[in-house]
């Protein structure tokens, strides 16, 4: 969490900015409620409610270990592409330890346009965040 806030803090940017995140989310119940909850810490500064959407190469393709970074960052250079936000496809069930309620995230189950408002519902650019 404090490397994450860290680095967003050193990109100059809010977080609340932040429209899109691709996680390594392995599938496992205890290490993807890990990861959502250090992603939680370190966007605390963020207003508003369910503005980022949520992805991971892992229920498309298979845990990829070592390279998964890179899957995941072609894959985010494909949503900027085509402006939009790919689905999580093979998802049957959300993980029942994932906290998502009160955060700013949410899993995007169906392709959708990718067009990035702030909590005023102004447009704001195109942002994603690869852990």
């Amino acid at each position: 969490a404090d490397v994450a806030a860290r680095t967003y803090q050193m990109a100059g940017f809010p977080v609340d900015t932040i429209t899109y995140a691709e996680l390594h989310g392995i599938g496992s119940p205890t290490a993807d409620a890990a990861e959502i909850e250090s992603l939680q810490q370190a966007f605390a500064a963020a207003k508003g409610r369910s503005f980022c959407a949520i992805g991971s190469m892992t229920p498309n393709i298979g845990n990829l270990e070592p390279v998964s970074g890179m899957a995941g960052l072609f894959k985010i250079l494909l949503a900027f592409r085509h402006r939009t936000l790919p689905p999580n496809i093979n998802l049957s069930e959300l993980n029942p330890y994932l906290d998502l309620e009160q955060g700013p995230f949410y899993i995007c189950t169906k392709r959708q346009d990718w067009k990035p408002t702030d909590v005023n519902g102004d447009s704001i650019p195109r942002r994603a965040a690869l852990n």
